[in-house]
């Protein structure tokens, strides 16, 4: 079938990007390959920010309470976010995310020194029967919650990964492949209910 769709955001080469408080969402039920329900943002050499906004009144001290957090949402897409780095060392940052029946939340490719904090990943929920995206050949059907690979130098921390009550498809929460020597951290996240929480 013809892939009509590949991103709500594409980045190339560009600089201090900011998504506050964004939508990305796929209300097709009808694409059941995971390629076919494109990324929310999709970069390649791309420094970028996806944050929360907040509408407390002016003058009111941090933090954020619940009620006037307004998080960046990614619903019912193949990759939240799909980040590569081919000639720059440029990187992102997700902060107070939410991330909800995506085949996988944030996929990190060769992306030197990305932050994810405080983002929620409920997975295991999306239409997707088949996984057909080339990065996903060897995932074994598994939905995953944050996919690190050929990256380092990151830092992924007080994050969340829940299995959808409803969910079918197995799943993992962080996974980092292919890090070598270097210092990445990652920590104080919690997985609930998931095949595997950390690979």
């Amino acid at each position: 079938a013809t892939i009509d769709f590949l991103a709500h955001a594409k980045l190339w080469k560009v600089d201090g990007i900011r998504f506050l408080a964004c939508t990305f969402q796929n209300l097709r039920t009808t694409e059941l390959n995971s390629l076919q329900l494109g990324h929310g943002i999709y970069s390649l050499d791309a420094n970028f920010t996806v944050q929360a906004s907040c509408s407390l009144p002016p003058g009111t001290p941090p933090p954020c309470l619940p009620p006037y957090l307004h998080p960046s949402r990614f619903i019912g897409l193949d990759h939240g976010i799909d980040a590569k780095v081919s000639n720059t060392s440029w990187a992102f940052t997700v902060d107070q995310a939410e991330f909800t029946n995506n085949v996988c939340g944030v996929l990190a490719d060769g992306v030197i020194g990305f932050e994810v904090h405080r983002s929620n990943f409920v997975l295991g929920n999306s239409v997707a029967t088949s996984l057909t995206h080339p990065m996903e050949a060897h995932w074994d059907g598994r939905h995953r919650g944050i996919y690190s690979y050929n990256s380092f130098g990151f830092l992924v921390d007080d994050n969340t990964a829940t299995q959808d009550v409803n969910g079918t498809a197995l799943t993992e929460g962080f996974v980092t492949g292919y890090s070598r020597d270097h210092n990445d951290m990652v920590f104080r996240n919690h997985a609930n209910g998931l095949e595997t929480g950390y690979v």
